[in-house]
């Protein structure tokens, strides 16, 4: 398997959610269970190496962690400095340097970390150490049936999704809430077309799932105790509107972005969607069908995305009772060469975009108007390709 090809797929972004730790904001649907960034183009060497001595916290003991999932780099963890934004170093990182990870998820309390291993045929499992390191969960890494190229873990922390490629499956492994061992839960369930990404509802009902030959987003009904799925009628929903690429929920569940940003509202118990109306929705042109191209902070206040081609950060201001997207004051904002990933942290302050030049531009966002500012040292090394960007909080 060699890396991805950048293939340009027009007039379209493609979304994924940011941190794993969410609490749903008030006014979310209810569900039934001027600032200038880094400079476009700055040289590979002007960015801190990944395995660089990276300075320790001023003040006050770091409660966040990152993770760059990356081909070829393995995952590459930082703790978050609470002051600066910037990286701090996790004991052993990178992990399995080396694999050809094409993405990664997390559990929604942050106690494990699973990628896949598209070259290989292997899903790892890994439990998140206090102070950030990884260790492999029992068994792993697994045998998947297929070429695994995208991963999501049910928010109950039941089951964990694959997509694969080639036999355009879609795998279904129960997870153990407490070892986080994982097991098959069946045959994997035939999905008839590439799956580009697996988005799983935070109600645990539902799982949406969009695809690299046709438009829309196919939705599916999940059987809590098999893991089986059942499409919802009338999907795929979104038409043009959401062509390949990531899917990114508000934190309650009651409204999916995808697409040029759109913004749809969830029927809980039906699965459909519906357009949200008057939301704005961007431009951000072409990209890798594969790229993870958006976050909501874990307050469901603003959306982040990306344009890969254009080297941009959007940041958008969201209506909690509506969902509708406003691009806030400056957006967007320049994120450097080849942004491919984004990702908020647990408390909104912070935002990290991965980019596809073996560097990673670290933002601090404004509480009051959502401007982000580049942190000191930015930007800094990852050393891999296709990266994607997870953040959480420690274990205590």
């Amino acid at each position: 398997m060699t890396p991805r090809m950048f293939t340009v797929l027009a007039s379209f972004t493609l979304l994924a959610c940011g941190s794993p730790a969410t609490e749903g904001p008030p006014g979310d649907a209810a569900v039934s269970d001027a600032s200038v960034g880094p400079l476009d183009g700055a040289p590979a060497d002007s960015a801190t190496p990944a395995d660089q001595a990276l300075p320790r916290a001023d003040a006050g003991e770091p409660t966040e962690v990152a993770y760059i999932v990356t081909f070829l780099g393995g995952i590459v963890a930082h703790r978050i400095d609470p002051a600066s934004g910037g990286p701090l170093p996790v004991d052993g990182s990178p992990f399995d340097r080396g694999a050809s990870f094409y993405s990664g998820a997390m559990d929604a309390a942050g106690r494990f970390l699973y990628a896949v291993d598209a070259s290989k045929g292997k899903l790892h499992g890994y439990r998140v150490g206090t102070g950030g390191a990884l260790s492999p969960v029992d068994g792993s890494p697994y045998d998947n049936p297929g070429t695994p190229i995208t991963v999501a873990v049910d928010p109950m922390g039941r089951l964990v999704y694959v997509g694969n490629s080639e036999t355009n499956t879609i795998g279904v492994w129960k997870m153990d809430p407490a070892s986080g061992k994982l097991t098959p839960a069946g045959a994997p369930f035939a999905f008839g077309d590439q799956p580009t990404f697996v988005a799983a509802h935070p109600g645990g009902r539902l799982l949406y799932v969009t695809q690299r030959g046709a438009a829309g987003a196919r939705a599916f009904k999940v059987d809590a105790g098999s893991g089986g799925l059942t499409e919802v009628q009338g999907s795929p929903f979104g038409g043009q509107a959401i062509f390949g690429g990531g899917l990114c929920f508000h934190p309650g569940g009651g409204f999916l972005y995808g697409g040029q940003l759109s913004a749809f509202k969830v029927d809980p118990d039906k699965g459909t969607l519906e357009p949200v109306a008057g939301s704005t929705t961007v431009d951000v042109g072409g990209a890798d069908a594969q790229a993870i191209h958006v976050a909501v902070d874990a307050q469901g206040r603003r959306a982040f995305g990306i344009s890969t081609l254009r080297g941009k950060l959007h940041v958008l201001s969201i209506d909690g009772a509506s969902g509708a997207l406003t691009p806030v004051a400056g957006s967007p904002f320049s994120a450097g060469s080849s942004p491919y990933s984004v990702a908020v942290d647990p408390e909104g302050a912070f935002a990290w975009v991965a980019r596809d030049d073996g560097n990673y531009s670290a933002f601090r966002v404004a509480a009051g108007n959502g401007a982000a500012d580049p942190v000191d040292g930015s930007p800094f090394s990852h050393g891999g390709l296709q990266p994607q960007v997870l953040m959480t909080r420690l274990p205590k």
